[in-house]
């Protein structure tokens, strides 16, 4: 996983130590250290029946008990992050179907603080032109970073990286979707100085985290999720 040449266009890959990878290989969920879910809500899966791949199917459901004010289908990894921390995020992701009514939030992918608020970063879940996308940003909404199309419903597959640099001031991002860096909102292909660190230390969440008002319901698989330290 820690070769990203598969995950990147970037010419000069930094060296980087893999600390983690929850990708379903062990035919259960058991790489991760918390699953906040109802009962059956996260699966492992054969991403084509008979084929063998395993990859993480999640689901929430409309009348599913709320957790800390939402539907929750999700993982922990047990990783924990500070200031400083150069990381790379990586997982391929694939939404079934979703509830696409404007205003409903639909997280996949979270770096959550220490402050009981929402997280300094995550991914969102919109619609727009009958087709999925995706937007990076802080959980309140009040900072984007990136958004791109992640495809048609049930459909394809689309390999998200994210590059994070922990900070207050001086934190930074990068995001290549399939292999192509991205151009983020305001123009430019990286973030600098910019608060990524909330109330540290971070930790990270993948999975369904929606509003408690949504409909319908939710349903992502994710593949080969990893996260890379860049070492000195």
């Amino acid at each position: 996983m820690s070769d990203l040449a598969s995950w990147s266009s970037a010419p000069a890959a930094p060296t980087l130590a893999t600390i983690f990878v929850g990708d379903g290989s062990t035919n259960n969920v058991k790489q991760f250290v918390e699953e906040q879910a109802p009962a059956e809500r996260i699966k492992v899966v054969e991403e084509v029946v008979g084929k063998g791949a395993l990859v993480l199917q999640f689901e929430v459901r409309e009348g599913d008990p709320e957790i800390a004010a939402g539907h929750r289908s999700e993982l922990v990894s047990g990783k924990t992050f500070r200031h400083g921390d150069h990381l790379f995020f990586g997982f391929g992701v694939k939404r079934e179907e979703g509830d696409n009514t404007p205003g409903h939030w639909q997280m996949f992918f979270q770096l959550h603080d220490q402050s009981g608020g929402s997280p300094p970063l995550c991914l969102q879940y919109f619609k727009s032109g009958g087709k999925v996308w995706a937007w990076l940003g802080s959980g309140d909404g009040t900072k984007e970073y990136w958004e791109g199309e992640v495809g048609e419903e049930g459909k394809a597959w689309v390999d998200l990286l994210i590059r994070l640099k922990v900070g207050t001031t001086d934190g930074e991002i990068e995001v290549w979707r399939d292999k192509v860096l991205q151009k983020l909102i305001g123009g430019g292909t990286v973030k600098r100085g910019q608060n990524t660190e909330g109330v540290a230390p971070l930790y990270d969440k993948i999975g369904i985290y929606r509003t408690g008002a949504s409909v319908g319901t939710t349903k992502t698989r994710m593949r080969n999720y990893f996260i890379a330290r860049v070492l000195p």
